[in-house]
């Protein structure tokens, strides 16, 4: 509908609903329609189907629900010519939850290049200084102090309580693979430069790094507890 010439999954799942408007549930079964097109048909992950890519999709599409090429050609056609039924909030509400579920996909898809880059799995093992196979809080609070050495223990402290905080889905005050990739990426964002950037940056910056002695590591430990409390108490007046 933009006319750039390739088919997104915006596009394709608002086109394919109007093939199903009669069902009830036509506006979902789009939806999974649309992310499945995309996985069989995207050969080269742009998350849109060129003209070849597309012309693929409908010939199956057509299969699929026993029609010919020329029958659904001309309920295109007609469809084109005839204005849209949908009301203008519904449509928006439909554009925002089809825009929403897009981040989505494009988030686990730079996940997924993140957790597959051996930078990151480099990182992750510079930051794992016991080689636990975690990055736990004081890892974590050594590591982020990389970007501002002159920076004291107890600023890193915070911010990897933050951290733990937003990313350590399983509560287990520690980031695995995943997570410690998670945080990568929102770090990433927070800074305003893409993942090579921060990633050529630490690595250097981890090679290059004086090892922190025993004593940074026993004063994180014995801050943890009162630093993650302030946050903790600060997250409830906000949500209050």
């Amino acid at each position: 509908t933009d006319s750039d010439l390739q088919v997104n999954f915006k596009e394709l799942a608002l086109g394919l609903e109007k093939f199903r408007s009669e069902s009830e549930d036509s506006f979902e079964e789009s939806v999974d329609m649309a992310l499945t097109a995309l996985l069989v048909f995207d050969e080269n992950s742009s998350r849109t189907l060129s003209y070849v890519q597309f012309a693929r999709f409908l010939l199956t599409f057509c299969a699929a629900i026993g029609s010919s090429f020329e029958e659904i050609g001309a309920k295109l056609l007609e469809m084109e010519l005839t204005p849209g039924s949908d009301g203008g909030e519904l449509r928006s509400k439909k554009s925002a939850a089809l825009n929403e579920i897009m981040r989505e996909v494009a988030n686990a898809d730079r996940m997924i290049q993140t957790v597959n880059d051996a930078r990151c799995e480099a990182l992750f093992e510079m930051f794992d200084r016991d080689g636990s196979g975690d990055v736990d809080f004081k890892e974590l609070a050594l590591g982020l102090r990389l970007f501002n050495p002159s920076e004291g223990l107890e600023g890193a402290a915070m911010a990897a309580s933050v951290m733990l905080l937003s990313f350590d889905e399983d509560d287990d005050q520690k980031l695995d693979r995943v997570e410690f990739a998670n945080f990568l990426n929102n770090f990433c964002e927070t800074l305003g430069a893409d993942f090579d950037e921060l990633a050529d940056f630490l690595v250097v910056a981890c090679l290059t790094a004086d090892d922190s002695n025993d004593r940074d590591v026993a004063v994180l430990s014995e801050i943890q507890p009162s630093i993650v409390s302030k946050i903790k108490s600060a997250q409830k007046k906000i949500e209050k």
